[in-house]
C-alpha cells in the first residue's frame, strides 16, 4: 500500500509540474508577443481618392473605379507587418503592392494603391479605413471627400 501511494504521489507531483510548466510557457509567450505589439505604431499619413484615368484603375464592368492611396507610417520602434486595410469594412483589390502582408521597417513610409468600384459616378462622402496588423493591432480613420 506504500509503494502504490508512492508512485501514485510520484506521477502526480510529475503531471502537475510538466502541466503548470506548459502553462507559463503558454503564458511567457503571450506576454512577450503583446509587449511587442506595444511598441507597433502606425499613423496613416495621407489619404488621396481620385478618379481613375489610368490603366490600373480604369472602368471596367461598367462600374467607375476609383483610386485609393493609402499612406501609412511605421512611427513604432520595431518593424511592423500589414495584414490587412479595409475600406468601409470591407478589403479592396491591391493595385500596388499587389498583394499583402507587407513590411515597414522603423521610420519608413509605404503606399498602397487600392481600387475601389463604385456604382456611379464620383465616389463622395465618408470613408472609414482600417489597416490591421500580424500583431494584431490597428489604427482606423474616418476620411471624407470634400
Amino acid at each position: 500500500m506504500t509503494t502504490l501511494t508512492i508512485t501514485l504521489g510520484t506521477v502526480a507531483v510529475i503531471w502537475a509540474s510538466q502541466t503548470f510548466g506548459l502553462y507559463q510557457g503558454n503564458a511567457g509567450n503571450y506576454y512577450n508577443s503583446r509587449a511587442a505589439a506595444l511598441k507597433e505604431t502606425l499613423a496613416i499619413e495621407d489619404i488621396w481618392l481620385y478618379n481613375a484615368t489610368t490603366s490600373t484603375c480604369s472602368t471596367q464592368g461598367g462600374t467607375s473605379n476609383a483610386c485609393l492611396n493609402v499612406t501609412i507610417r511605421n512611427t513604432g520602434t520595431i518593424e511592423v507587418k500589414i495584414v490587412a486595410i479595409y475600406v468601409k469594412g470591407a478589403t479592396k483589390t491591391y493595385i500596388s503592392p499587389s498583394s499583402l502582408p507587407v513590411t515597414i521597417t522603423v521610420g519608413a513610409a509605404q503606399t498602397f494603391m487600392i481600387r475601389y468600384a463604385t456604382p456611379t459616378g464620383w465616389p463622395w462622402g465618408a470613408y472609414y479605413i482600417q489597416v490591421a496588423t500580424a500583431r494584431g493591432n490597428q489604427v482606423s480613420i474616418y476620411w471624407s471627400y470634400p
